[in-house]
């Protein structure tokens, strides 16, 4: 449990029951939220070439993300104004669990959000061969 949230359902008898009604924190973060923090944040994720490593427990998949500089070549060729793009490495799945219900929820879940993302949204224009297998809409 973090600030400003109550437990769940196995942490509820762990709370005091006058311990739970919300606060006015004073743990304001004194950051400004503009484009130019973000711009700076994002720039200097790509200057330290770091990574960070998602792992989602609901569709047992793991993987890693960075950000790579679009070179003149991948505007021009893609029509795309953005400076930088997410990078996507070392993908896995883990779709093993002892209870097989949960295995097959887990790969129903997964192939929806496959659905979802590989479905061009946003990009209407893009006229590409459609992806018909698992594999190649991985690779």
């Amino acid at each position: 449990m973090s600030l400003n949230r109550r437990g769940c359902v196995t942490h509820q008898r762990s709370i005091n029951i006058f311990h739970n009604i919300k606060n006015d924190s004073h743990t304001h973060n004194n950051t400004l939220n503009n484009k130019q923090n973000h711009a700076i944040r994002l720039f200097n994720e790509w200057k330290n070439r770091n990574r960070k490593h998602i792992y989602s427990n609901r569709l047992r998949i793991s993987y890693e993300v960075s950000y790579q500089a679009n070179a003149k070549e991948y505007l021009d060729k893609y029509n795309n104004k953005s400076i930088y793009r997410k990078r996507l490495e070392n993908f896995c799945i883990r779709h093993r669990s002892r209870n097989k219900s949960q295995t097959k929820k887990q790969k129903r879940r997964f192939e929806r959000a496959c659905k979802s993302v590989f479905n061009n949204r946003g990009q209407k224009n893009v006229k590409s061969q459609p992806a018909i297998t698992l594999e190649d809409r991985l690779h």
